[in-house]
């Protein structure tokens, strides 16, 4: 699974980050890629379900919203 996101990140260049989990189901753990700074931010909370699930909740749609939004910027520059 974690080839087959690199592959699929790596023929969108105009999309500089990844944002990638680790999860037991019970236990969530965020870290993101940053393509241009060839860097690894792995972030020091972990997340707990049902004790956490707001939180979760609110980093999970986030990373959809923006990646939605970078598809569409995308989408945008191909139209022009």
């Amino acid at each position: 699974m974690i080839t087959g996101a690199l592959d699929n990140w790596e023929r969108t260049p105009q999309q500089p980050t990844l944002l990638g989990s680790v999860t037991t189901g019970k236990l969530w753990e965020f870290a993101l890629l940053d393509r241009t700074k060839q860097h690894i931010h792995v972030g020091l909370e972990s997340y707990r379900v049902p004790e956490d699930v707001d939180t979760l909740m609110r980093i999970l749609v986030q990373a959809i919203l923006v990646g939605t939004n970078r598809i569409d910027e995308a989408a945008e520059k191909t139209d022009r």
